[in-house]
Order: C-alpha cells, then sequence, then structure tokens
C-alpha cells in the first residue's frame, strides 16, 4: 500500500515503542521525526529498525524550533508514499486496521482529506470521541500553525473534502505525572501567546489557548479566552466552534460562574442537535435549581443518536434525571431513572439506597 504513517516525537519513548506494535505488522512506511529527544528514543527505534518487519522504517532528526507544523512538515517531506497518514506517539490502534479496505477508501478518495476517529482517555472523566483529519495524498497538502497545527490544501483555491476511514485510534496524551502535564501546559501556553502576539486575536488560538488553561484547571483563565474567542463571528458548522462553546459552559461552571452560563440557552438553536450539548445545559439548568428545564435537556441528550463524551445520551443522562428526581420527592421516576444507567456504579448505589426497604 502507498502509504506513509508519519510520526513526530522527542522524549516518549516507552510509548512511542507502544505505538509501533501495531504499525509494524502493516506493508507501509513509518517515518518516525525526532525532534530532540534525549530517552534514548532514536537508540531504541534503530534497534528496532533492525528486526524483521512488514512496515518499512525510516528515522529523521529535526531541530526542534517551537513549531509544531514545521516538524510535521519535515515528516512529510521525508515520506515516500503517496498518501500520508499523521500520527501522534501516544496515539494506539485500537484495533488493527484491514489495509485492503483503507486502501479501497484512498483511491475512492483522491485529493480528500480522511477522518479517523479518536477515543481521548482522560484521567477521572469519561472518555471522549471525536473524528480528526489525518489522512491525506502528498502533493496537495502541508501544515500551518506553531501550536495545534492544522491540514491546509497548497492550492488556497482547493475545497477540502472530508471522508471517513476505517482508521480507530486511542489517545493517552492527558495522562502522565502532574509535573509532566504542567510542563506540557506551559509549553502550549507560551506557544500560542507567541502565536497570538505574532496574529493577533483570532478565535482558533484563543480556543486553543482556553482548552489549555481548562485542561490545566485554570477554569477563570478559560473561561476569558473563550468568552474572547465567541466574540467573533465564528461558524457554529466547525467542529472546534462546538466544542468551544460546550468547554465554555463547562468552565463558566466550574469557575462558580453558573448564572453566566445560563446565557448559553441563546444559542440552542445552533447546537441544541447536540447531545454533549443538551447535557451540558442540562447541568447548567440543575446547578441554577432550573429542574424542570434541565429535565428537558437530559431528556433531549438522551434521545441522540451519538455523543462525543461516553455516557452523555445515555447512563449518564438518566443518572442527572435520577438525581433530579430523588431530590424532589419522586422516588418512583428516580428508581425509573436510575434502572435505565444499566451497571453504572453511582446509579447503581442510588437504586440499592432508594429499594433497600421495599
Amino acid at each position: 500500500m502507498n502509504l506513509s504513517i508519519c510520526i513526530i516525537t522527542k522524549n516518549e519513548k516507552e510509548k512511542l515503542i507502544r505505538a509501533m506494535q501495531d504499525l509494524l505488522s502493516m506493508e507501509v512506511e513509518i517515518v518516525v521525526v525526532d525532534t530532540g529527544s534525549q530517552d534514548s528514543t532514536v537508540q531504541a527505534l534503530s534497534e528496532l529498525k533492525k528486526q524483521p518487519h512488514k512496515a518499512r522504517l525510516k528515522i529523521a532528526e529535526f531541530e526542534w524550533i517551537d513549531d509544531f507544523a514545521a516538524a510535521r512538515n519535515e515528516a512529510i517531506k521525508q515520506a515516500t508514499g503517496k498518501w500520508i497518514f499523521m500520527l501522534d506517539s501516544d496515539e494506539y490502534l485500537m484495533k488493527p486496521c484491514d489495509e485492503k479496505i483503507l486502501e479501497m477508501l484512498l483511491r475512492k478518495h483522491p485529493g480528500q482529506v480522511g477522518r479517523v476517529l479518536r477515543r481521548n482517555l482522560i484521567p477521572a472523566k469519561p472518555a471522549a470521541r471525536e473524528w480528526i483529519s489525518r489522512v491525506f495524498e502528498k502533493a496537495y497538502y502541508h501544515y500551518e500553525g506553531a501550536i495545534h497545527e492544522q491540514l491546509v490544501p497548497n492550492d488556497p483555491q482547493m475545497q477540502v473534502v472530508l471522508f471517513e476511514t476505517n482508521i480507530y485510534l486511542e489517545h493517552d496524551g492527558y495522562y502522565g505525572s502532574d509535573e509532566e502535564r504542567r510542563k506540557k501546559a506551559t509549553r502550549n501556553e507560551a506557544l500560542l501567546l507567541k502565536e497570538l502576539n505574532e496574529r493577533g486575536d483570532d478565535p482558533y488560538l484563543l480556543y486553543q489557548l482556553g482548552k489549555s488553561y481548562y485542561m490545566d484547571g485554570e477554569m477563570e483563565k478559560a473561561a476569558e479566552q473563550f468568552d474572547k474567542a465567541l466574540g467573533f463571528d465564528v461558524d457554529e458548522k466547525l467542529e472546534y466552534v462546538q466544542d468551544l462553546v460546550e468547554t465554555y459552559g463547562y468552565a463558566l461552571m466550574n469557575s462558580g460562574q453558573t448564572q453566566k452560563a445560563l446565557g448559553l440557552e441563546g444559542v440552542v438553536d445552533y447546537f441544541g442537535h447536540l447531545a454533549d450539548f443538551c447535557f451540558m445545559m442540562g447541568l447548567i439548568e440543575m446547578q441554577n435549581a432550573r429542574f424542570d428545564e434541565a429535565i428537558l435537556f437530559f431528556q433531549k441528550a438522551a434521545q441522540v443518536p451519538q455523543g462525543k463524551v461516553e455516557g452523555v445520551n445515555s447512563y449518564l443522562a438518566y443518572y442527572n434525571q435520577g438525581v433530579i428526581y430523588e431530590c424532589t420527592g419522586n422516588k418512583e421516576k428516580a428508581i425509573e431513572m436510575y434502572r435505565k444507567c444499566g451497571n453504572y456504579p453511582k446509579a447503581v448505589t442510588q437504586l440499592a439506597n432508594l429499594t433497600k426497604n421495599d
């Protein structure tokens, strides 16, 4: 298959070697660009290259210049395949990829951008799924942006058309020690602030800066950046805008600004078809003691076939309805909702408490 899997890495030897295990069994080229590792990553890759594999492993080194797009573009330059699959060293194949189906999809969509489904593992929270653009023809695309870089066509007039691939990833980049997460957040925030200073306020960069603050637990600073981003005329159909609105709501709740969060009722017409948005609105209404409104949002979330965060359109929506019914004295409805949650531990506990004397 005429495909190059490109990975940029730095000081993530253990994760990278784990990610490589499934890839090496594929008949593809794997290009790893190291940007200055000091943890023997290059040596480990060199040993791996000596072993027999279906895949062809190519190792390159690139001096880190505080620019993720530059590193990714170097990986693309080093690749010889017609198609590029860009992968991070903390991402792993959830299941083996059927190469024949993937090759058929690539041939069917010349010049288009393939999306992969990624499951993000987040400490102490439900996993979240998202479709991300990662597969493309080398001749037509490159990356731009020092941080949270974006794939753009070489020809500004080219219309980007997306298609879904059969690639499913798991991402554990949010795990690690507090020191590691703080170091990564500090790096990202510095790069984003530098780019904002050079380019001026940009809604996407403000969103990413807010996300960085949010993941670092700085909720007030996150909400401030999200607020700035939403001050622009943004396209509500863009996925980052949808996530921007939802994360803004959580940042407001987590920083004690629950009444201000009610203002998001004004964008229900734009985002009310999304399970994650409806679930978030249910929590906002719940925190403002608007229980009837909260129930309606949770019911709506449960009617949407799919959500990004696991459970928002099923057991989490039912559980929160159960909590409201229990707190307002409607034991029968509370039991009904908790039973709908299946084996969700919190619901099992509440159900046991409500039925122990029955």
